[in-house]
């Protein structure tokens, strides 16, 4: 194979992977926004649930009304219920766990970009160890399987 050709497909395979890396930052950052927004609503509905249940509480003892109490009651079941959804379900890990990992991509996104752009100025050499380099820098971004698992699925 001849040096031109070699560095062409070398090029490529940089391309390559910095195409798959800035996928990888970008689905991330969609996925810590959209946990952030559902983040927003769970803590919003939790508010208006306490709130409706506290104010049917205090007009059921004011008017008197049975059918207060019970709207009361059933809205602090459904505060419970969320509750105890938030207790389990830690939203706010998961979102630190995109963040913290597309911040660490974004730093080897940026390397690819210098990379490829004195990859003309480079020997072969060199661009293999910057490229072998990179490879295990992304190797090494902590990912945990569920965090995996919810970036693949919710991108589809």
């Amino acid at each position: 194979m001849n040096d031109t050709n070699y560095r062409n497909q070398l090029k490529n395979q940089i391309k390559d992977a910095y195409g798959k890396v800035t996928y990888t930052y970008t689905a991330h950052h969609k996925l810590a926004d959209r946990l952030e927004n559902k983040n927003r609503r769970v803590k919003n509905m939790q508010i208006a649930l306490s709130a409706f249940s506290s104010c049917g509480f205090f007009a059921s003892i004011i008017t008197n009304k049975s059918a207060l109490a019970w709207l009361s009651g059933t809205f602090s079941v459904l505060s419970l219920f969320l509750n105890i959804y938030t207790k389990e379900y830690k939203i706010q890990d998961e979102i630190n766990q995109h963040r913290n990992a597309a911040n660490a991509l974004w730093d080897i996104r940026e390397s690819y970009i210098s990379l490829l752009t004195d990859y003309d100025i480079l020997e072969n050499d060199d661009i293999r160890h910057q490229r072998d380099v990179l490879c295990k820098k992304v190797s090494e971004v902590k990912i945990t399987p569920e965090i995996l698992r919810k970036l693949v699925e919710g991108l589809r």
